[in-house]
């Protein structure tokens, strides 16, 4: 189900859009997910919602 919705979500981004990014828990299982759909990790972004609150900056870079 998770796969379906981002990709879905995915579809609705107009072409002309070069790259994807998003946030996700280093702990979140999604972050796999992500990885398979072509997603890197770029960087880790320490207390991004407060102490303790690490998230993980990801990527996917779309042909033009």
């Amino acid at each position: 189900m998770g796969k379906r919705l981002i990709l879905d979500a995915m579809a609705t981004v107009p072409a002309s859009v070069a790259s994807i990014k998003l946030t996700v828990a280093p702990t979140n299982p999604a972050r796999y997910l992500y990885l398979a759909l072509g997603f890197v990790e770029v960087n880790l972004e320490k207390d991004y919602f407060g102490a303790g609150e690490d998230r993980l900056l990801m990527v996917l870079n779309r042909t033009v």
